[in-house]
Order: C-alpha cells, then structure tokens, then sequence
C-alpha cells in the first residue's frame, strides 16, 4: 500500500510538473508574441505618421492651387466684364455713326440706308453678350432621356426643366449629353437664369468634374438618400412607420402597467375571476406583437424586390446609352443597394423589439400562472 501511495504522490508531482512547463512555455509564446505585436505596432505607427504627413503636404498644395484657379476665374470675370463694356461702347458708337451718316445721307441725297444689315448686326451682338436658352434632349441622372432647356455660358452648360436642373457634361463626343445633378438650392437657381431678370449664384466647375461631384454629394441629404431607393421606399416607409408605432404603443403600455402592478391586479381580483383578468391582462401585453414579427420578417423581402427593381433598371439603362458610363450604371445599382439597406434598417430592430417583448410578456404570464395557482 505504501509503495502504490509513494507511485501515486510520484505520477502527481510529474503532472504538475509538467503542467508547470507547460504553462512556462505558454507564457514564454505569449511573452514573444507581445512583443511582436510591440515592434509591428511601432513599426506601423512610423509608417502612419508619415502618411499623416503626406496628407497634410496634399492639402496644403491643394489649397494653393485651389486659390490660384479662384484667383485666375476672377481674372476672367474681370476680363468678360472689361469687353463687355467695351462691345456696349462700340454698339453705342456704331448706332450714333449710323444715325449721322443716315442723317447726312437723307438730308444730301434724299435716301436712307436699309434697316436689315443693322437689325441683323444688333441680333448678332445681343445673342453674343445676352445668350438664349435653347431646348434639347440630355441623359439624366437615372439613365433616361429628359427635355427641357439649355443654356451656354462659355465652357459651361446649364440644363433645367420642371423635375431637374443641373450642369451637363459636353465634353463627350456624339450622342446626349450627360446631366450631371445638383442640389435642390442649385438647382432653383439655375432655373431663375433661364428665366432671366435678376443676378443669381449658380454653380460653377472651375476645378474639374471630380472635385465638383465630391462637393455635390456632400450636399446631399437624408432624403436625397432615400431617393435613390426609387418606388419601393413607400412601401418601406409605410412599414417603418407601423413599427415605429408599435414600439411607442408598447414602451408606453410597459412604462404604465409595471409587472408589480399587473400582479397587485390580479391578487387583488377575486379568486374565481382570477384566470380570466390574467389572459387578459396577457393578452393586451402581447397586442401588436405578431405583425410586429410580420412586418420584420417582410421587410427585407421588400428590400430584395426593390434590388430587383433597381437591377432591371440598371439593364435598361445599358441597353440605352451602352455600358461605357459607369456613373449611369452606378444610379441603378445605388437603387438596389438603398432598398435593401432600407429593408435590413427596419426588420434588425422590429426583430430584437420583438424578442424583448416575448421575453417580457413570457415573465409576465409565468407570474400571473403561479399566483393563480395560489
């Protein structure tokens, strides 16, 4: 016996020994991988802040530059308006030689000069310095063909009609010309210089398309978000509304009728009447919860039909205007992915309300069962 307990304690100290060198090599391993983790950190916040500083090189030169091409538009403005003023000086000379030739012409000769050449040169002058709208057909943002009205500024184009305005891209070759959106402000104020009459700020790219759409999506709004949904953002609106409702209607019905006082209730009410007054007081706890779980569970099937939607739109929009223009592509896919967000944004907290409910409504219906049963 003596010797099998000294083979016992034995086999138990070489177990604890060996797990003693186990655990000093587990921590030896976790000891180095600390400390390569210590020397990637190092070397990765080096690398880092040389970024950050490459960065702030980038936007100090883009300031510089930015302030220059401000400064040179100036300069045009300048310019426009000195020739302006000029044409206007000449117009005003030539009418006033005009009308003393005509002058001397009628009072030496007896004849006039004809009016055509000079109708003709007035038009010529009006139409350089004061340019007209003009109806055309462009692309718009969505991939389909709009009418309306457009006008040319120099190197710019503005396009408006009663649904969208914007500035257009004539940078491209053959076809329509591509529309490119801008914000509702914006575009009121490009459809107030189509009507004329009065000095408006429009938007002008003076630093290429890119840094202009850049600018113009960090204008956009929430509801220009939900825009881009399309049709099926009703029938998602009209569901978040519903669960909306149903969460007050129930945070409120919680807040007012506490488990305690449920219980008080049901202690309260005679013996025999017990049972009834716990199913209903069950009963109202649980309302609204099963379209609740409905409504969840159809949302992000409704956001799936409008990725669908979206994707059939992306198609017609390449059989129109071909495959080449990746932002008429981009409109379609944007519908598709803002309706399926749209759907998983209402069905994640509908289903995690819901189970709180259930889990509340289920404590509450075991403790109205047991003082029942008392």
């Amino acid at each position: 016996m003596r010797r099998l307990f000294l083979l016992f304690l034995l086999a138990a100290g070489l177990q604890v020994l060996a797990e003693e060198v186990a655990s000093r090599e587990q921590l030896r391993q976790a000891r180095s991988e600390f400390s390569a983790l210590q020397a990637q950190i190092v070397a990765e916040r080096a690398s880092l802040l040389e970024r950050i500083a490459q960065a702030r090189e980038a936007v100090q030169t883009a300031e510089v530059e930015a302030e220059a091409a401000m400064q040179s538009f100036e300069d045009l403005v300048e310019k426009r308006q000195e020739k302006e003023r000029q044409a206007k000086q000449l117009q005003h000379d030539y009418e006033e030689v005009f009308g003393a030739v005509t002058l001397a012409l009628v009072s030496r000769y007896g004849f006039e000069l004809p009016d055509e050449p000079v109708a003709e040169f007035l038009s010529c002058q009006h139409e350089l310095y004061h340019p007209m709208a003009r109806a055309c057909k462009v692309i718009g943002p969505s991939g389909e063909l709009q009418e309306g009205m457009a006008l040319e500024l120099g190197p710019l184009c503005y396009f408006a009609n009663d649904t969208v305005a914007g500035l257009l891209d004539i940078s491209q070759e053959g076809g329509y010309a591509h529309l490119r959106v801008v914000s509702p402000a914006r575009q009121q104020a490009i459809r107030e210089l189509m009507q004329g009459g009065k000095i408006v700020m429009v938007p002008v790219d003076i630093t290429g398309t890119a840094q202009f759409e850049q600018s113009e999506k960090t204008q956009w709004s929430l509801w220009m978000h939900l825009r881009q949904g399309g049709v099926m953002m009703l029938p998602l609106g009209v569901l978040a509304w519903f669960c909306l409702m149903v969460m007050l209607d129930r945070l409120w019905f919680f807040w007012r009728h506490p488990m305690a006082a449920e219980l008080r209730l049901v202690v309260e009410t005679p013996e025999a009447q017990r049972e009834a007054v716990a199913r209903e007081r069950v009963h109202l706890a649980q309302r609204f919860l099963a379209a609740l779980a409905v409504v969840a569970a159809i949302a992000p099937l409704v956001g799936l039909l409008g990725t669908v939607t979206g994707m059939i739109h992306t198609f017609q929009t390449i059989s129109q205007v071909g495959s080449g223009d990746a932002r008429q592509l981009a409109n379609g896919i944007s519908e598709a992915l803002v309706t399926t967000e749209g759907g998983l944004l209402i069905a994640l907290p509908a289903m995690l309300f819901h189970a709180w409910c259930r889990q509340r409504v289920k404590r509450l219906a075991q403790a109205l069962a047991e003082k029942c049963e008392m």
